[in-house]
């Protein structure tokens, strides 16, 4: 993901756009369809690109992240689907000024340092 729309007068605001400063800016996937079924005709997109247009809309749609989500990014349930007829992903924030993600696409915490 990369840069694109984002909050204030960039473009639209994502969920926790309400936090000072925060500008989630997220790319528009290029193979998102316009109208009221974003990922086309059953069977034409991937499941990491339909995840991906998940995520573009986690961040940028109105109500999107509200439906599917709780606060945290994990899913409300997984008999949720969109019109994808796919659950959304799991999401993450890596800070309160990035984009969500894909929980699986969170880089691994560091190992534990332990004092002997």
């Amino acid at each position: 993901m990369g840069s694109g729309t984002g909050g204030g007068p960039d473009g639209p605001a994502g969920p926790g756009s309400d936090v000072p400063g925060h500008r989630a800016r997220v790319e528009r996937p290029s193979f998102m369809r316009e109208g009221s079924n974003p990922y086309g005709p059953r069977g034409s997109l991937t499941l990491d690109q339909i995840e991906e247009i998940q995520v573009y809309r986690a961040n940028t749609e109105p109500g999107y992240f509200e439906h599917f989500y709780r606060k945290d990014g994990t899913r409300k349930s997984l008999e949720y689907f969109d019109e994808s007829e796919f659950t959304p992903p799991q999401l993450t924030r890596l800070s309160d000024e990035r984009p969500l993600i894909r929980a699986k696409d969170a880089p691994q915490p560091p190992k534990p340092h332990f004092l002997g």
